[in-house]
């Protein structure tokens, strides 16, 4: 995504999950430092998927 403002370009990166959605929709996460923080992002949705309730 190249930047209006300083021309800088921004890397983004888009997951969406594999399963049918749900009928309210996937969550929507922002992440703004995703190379920083991307490691502990999918930790968290790891944890978060395996303790969901399952159908």
């Amino acid at each position: 995504m190249q930047s209006n403002y300083n021309d800088y370009s921004y890397i983004v990166d888009i997951y969406e999950p594999y399963e049918t959605p749900p009928a309210q929709g996937f969550p929507v996460i922002i992440v703004l430092d995703g190379t920083r923080y991307s490691k502990l992002m999918y930790e968290t949705m790891a944890i978060q998927l395996r303790n969901r309730k399952k159908r």
